[in-house]
This record gives C-alpha cells, sequence and structure tokens, in this order.
C-alpha cells in the first residue's frame, strides 16, 4: 500500500520517490517523450502503480486512446499478460476485471479544450468530496492534442467558447498558465504528458525539445521530467534491451539527474530498475 501524504502523491515508482518524493501536490509536472518511447506507457504505470495499488483517486484525461484500450492496457500489467494478445482475442475487458482499490474516472474525449477539462475536474473533485474522498492526481494525456481555435476558424462552430491565438506557442502557454493555476487552487498534482520533437538535434531529449513551449511558459514551468529509451535509436546493442531513463530536468526540490528504469514490451509498461 502506498502511503498518502498531504505534499506528495507518490508515482509507486520506488527510485523515482526516493530522489524527487513523488508528484509534488500542487505543482503541473511535465513528462515528455519523443514519438514511440513510451508517453502513455509511463502515465498508465503511475496510474497502475497509484490507483490499482496504492488507494489513490485519479482522472486521466485520454485525448487518443478510448477508454476500453486503457483498461486492456491495465489488465494486461495486473495479469502480467502479454498486451498484444489482450487485444487481438475476443475477450472483453472492463473496469469489471480490474482489482482497483480506489477509483479511476476516465474522460476519452477527443478534442477537448483546456476549459473543459478545468470543468470536467472540477465536477469530478465535488463528486469525491461529497464522499468524504479526495483526488490525488489528474493525468492529462496529452498537451499536443489539447483542442485550441486558430483565428481562420468561426467560433460558432464549437459548442462551447473557446479563446483564440494566433500561433500553437501562445495555445500552449496558455494552457499551461490554467493547467498551473488549477493545480495550486486545488492543491492537487497534475501530469502533463507532452510529445516532444521528432527532429532530435541530441541523442537524449533536453528542453530544446519542447518546441511548442515559449521561453516564458519554460521559465514557469517547476518540475519537467522526460523519458529516454536509447535503445530505440540501438536496437543492434543487445545491453541496452528494455532499459529507459527517466531524465530529471527540474524537480520541485531543486533535485536533478537520471533515474533508471526497466520498460516491459510485453505488457508495455515501465517498472522499477
Amino acid at each position: 500500500m502506498i502511503n498518502k501524504n498531504n505534499s506528495v502523491t507518490p508515482t509507486g515508482f520506488k527510485n523515482i520517490d526516493q530522489k524527487i518524493s513523488g508528484l509534488s501536490r500542487g505543482i503541473l509536472h511535465i513528462l515528455g517523450t519523443r514519438p514511440a518511447q513510451g508517453k502513455t506507457a509511463f502515465g498508465l504505470s503511475i496510474i497502475y502503480k497509484t490507483c490499482c495499488h496504492g488507494g489513490n483517486n485519479i482522472l486521466l484525461f485520454s485525448l487518443e486512446m478510448p477508454k476500453e484500450s486503457i483498461y486492456k492496457r491495465l489488465y494486461a500489467m495486473q495479469e502480467k499478460l502479454v498486451l498484444s494478445n489482450i487485444c487481438n482475442s475476443e475477450k472483453e475487458i472492463s473496469w469489471d476485471n480490474l482489482h482497483i482499490k480506489s477509483q479511476l474516472f476516465i474522460n476519452d474525449k477527443p478534442g477537448i479544450t483546456i476549459t473543459e477539462i478545468i470543468s470536467y475536474a472540477k465536477e469530478v473533485i465535488t463528486e469525491l468530496e461529497n464522499k468524504k474522498q479526495s483526488l490525488d492526481l489528474i493525468v492529462v494525456d496529452y498537451l499536443n492534442l489539447i483542442r485550441t481555435v486558430a483565428p481562420s476558424e468561426s467560433r460558432l462552430q464549437r459548442p462551447h467558447p473557446v479563446e483564440v491565438f494566433e500561433n500553437r506557442k501562445e495555445a500552449v502557454e496558455n494552457i499551461l498558465k490554467h493547467l498551473r493555476q488549477f493545480a495550486k487552487d486545488v492543491n492537487i498534482p497534475i501530469l502533463l504528458l507532452a510529445q516532444l520533437s521528432r527532429e532530435a538535434k541530441t541523442p537524449e531529449p533536453g528542453l530544446s525539445d519542447l518546441r511548442e513551449f515559449s521561453d516564458t511558459a519554460l521559465s514557469e514551468l517547476d518540475s519537467i521530467w522526460m523519458i529516454h529509451r536509447e535503445e530505440t535509436s540501438q536496437k543492434e546493442d543487445a545491453s541496452l534491451k528494455n532499459e529507459a531513463t527517466l531524465i530529471v530536468h527540474r524537480s520541485i526540490n531543486g533535485v536533478t539527474g537520471k533515474i533508471g528504469l526497466a520498460f516491459n514490451p510485453e505488457t508495455v509498461s515501465f517498472e522499477d530498475k
């Protein structure tokens, strides 16, 4: 059982929680990965460890993957089964198949806006408070798919009013501002997943890969993590098989550095090394 803490929600990864104390409450945490490095896999691994085992209530906004696929991935982790076999089988996996000790709320609406994200999160918080419970973590998968509107688009095309931005950096800065303030207001950690640039200038991902982030937006962030799996670019090196690294560029306690992880290709999840 993962112990709850008034200031931190544990990730469930022993080395991460020991080194950077997990996910600090009231803080917006960024988790960036290059394409096909395991962005969603890492987010779901945290959800599995903290919700299924830790008794923490979690809200997941999944802008790309439908709820049914999420259940299958969590089930693969739970039963230690090959995910591809589950996906190819005729067996339907639902909430009832998961041994979850707490509550997992999933909003899988595509094209959701930042206004809709915050509004839905407030509803979940109120629902839990009415049951004398609390929300312990919000995960958003992922930033690049949060809906914004270009000046050329009509506001009338949307059922709810949305803000119009001249460019993507301006839109991202606004999204980060709202999520950062919301995390602070409700004292809940928000883990925002982000896909980094495909055009890698360095072997390991760095802050320069956050192409959609303005300098102002970057300067205001307290927690930035990145996943790196060197084996995806050097497949001939057997020593790198299933090796992964969490690169901590910024943390709320000032600790930075690298934390070793293991990637499980069968369950498509991350584990302690």
